[in-house]
């Protein structure tokens, strides 16, 4: 029915995107300023709850307060002030509440908080390119924003369903990109295994979207899958460890890495024992270069099964050598399955 679009010039990309917003139920006109609706409406709520009952009164066209109230709440030091600010001239713009409508300055605002820390904020950043709302119209540059929001925001429970970006959006109907983008979450986070596998991807830089983009190297992301997962996933807090240890996320000290590392271990991962064990003969990487806490891990990974026997005859020969008896014990007194505590 649409085909003579695509031989009309630019006005096709003008009709396309009108169709595939129209084609959301319940659509609102995005030719003008969306509806000024109330605080409880719009605002979300944990950034804005300060300012619900000042937005309220502006919508009336009582501003003075909220202008006041956000004009000091921008210049503020406290980046969760200043986050909640852009968050509230970003939909002020797009209402007209105010402010003169500007569909590009309420870009501008969304953008800056996302990009601020915000990764939720994405999705609204990733609607106005879908739609061209204040934004040169770029399928590209939305679907960058959904994966920033699909990845960084988190990939756990109701994340991953549609109804979760819907209440986020609020009247602002979630994208059809957007939609095919938790579709791709689902299958690529549906077992633990799978969800580690993409998490390395992100620190390697060689995971791809469902369009086939790919994307960048993302540590932040990373690092929030395997921490979260570490909490009752051994296999994960050994991999954190070793990301840090190698250097893929030189934001964390290594300090870090010795506890993971160590969590994995407690937790009956016998690939954690054995590094623990090589680290605490070498030295490596900071740990304390003791062979008896070495043998000792040796020793446990022999108690859940591991061929050990002779790393552990040349281990006990050298401490023995060294005067020392520790590596008689004849218990895996590191070997405490029920340390495996939540990270919290």
């Amino acid at each position: 029915m649409f085909r003579f679009i695509k031989n009309i010039g630019p006005f096709s990309i003008l009709l396309t995107t009108f169709f595939a917003f129209m084609s959301v139920g319940n659509a609102i006109d995005i030719t003008g300023p969306l509806p000024k609706l109330t605080a409880e409406k719009t605002l979300l709520k944990g950034p804005s709850s300060a300012f619900f009952e000042e937005y309220d009164e502006g919508v009336k066209g009582k501003c003075d307060l909220l202008l006041k109230h956000l004009s000091k709440s921008l210049q503020s030091s406290n980046s969760d002030v200043k986050y909640s600010a852009q968050l509230i001239y970003a939909e002020m713009y797009d209402r007209a509440v105010c402010v003169e409508y500007s569909a590009s300055k309420s870009f501008e605002y969304f953008k800056q908080a996302a990009d601020g820390g915000g990764p939720a904020i994405y999705a609204f950043v990733g609607w106005k390119y879908f739609f061209g709302h204040g934004v040169k119209q770029s399928n590209a540059k939305a679907n960058e924003a959904f994966k920033l929001l699909l990845t960084r925001n988190t990939v756990f429970g109701n994340s991953l369903t549609y109804d979760h970006y819907e209440n986020l959006l609020r009247d602002r109907k979630i994208p059809i990109l957007l939609k095919k983008g938790v579709d791709w979450l689902i299958q690529k986070t549906s077992s633990d295994e799978k969800l580690i596998h993409f998490a390395q991807e992100l620190l390697d830089g060689t995971a791809i979207y469902f369009d086939g983009s790919p994307f960048k190297k993302d540590q932040k992301a990373a690092y929030n899958i395997l921490f979260r997962l570490s909490a009752k996933n051994s296999t994960a807090s050994l991999v954190l460890a070793n990301a840090i240890l190698q250097g893929k996320i030189p934001s964390s000290p290594m300090s870090e890495a010795h506890f993971f590392l160590e969590m994995s271990a407690n937790c009956g991962n016998t690939d954690a024992m054995l590094e623990m064990a090589q680290y605490h003969q070498t030295g490596q990487y900071n740990f304390l270069k003791i062979n008896s806490i070495a043998y000792s891990w040796l020793y446990t990974a022999k108690f859940l099964g591991l061929d050990v026997e002779n790393q552990m005859k040349t281990l006990k020969e050298k401490i023995e050598n060294q005067g020392n008896d520790s590596a008689r014990q004849e218990f895996p007194r590191n070997y405490r399955p029920q340390s495996c505590r939540a990270v919290k």
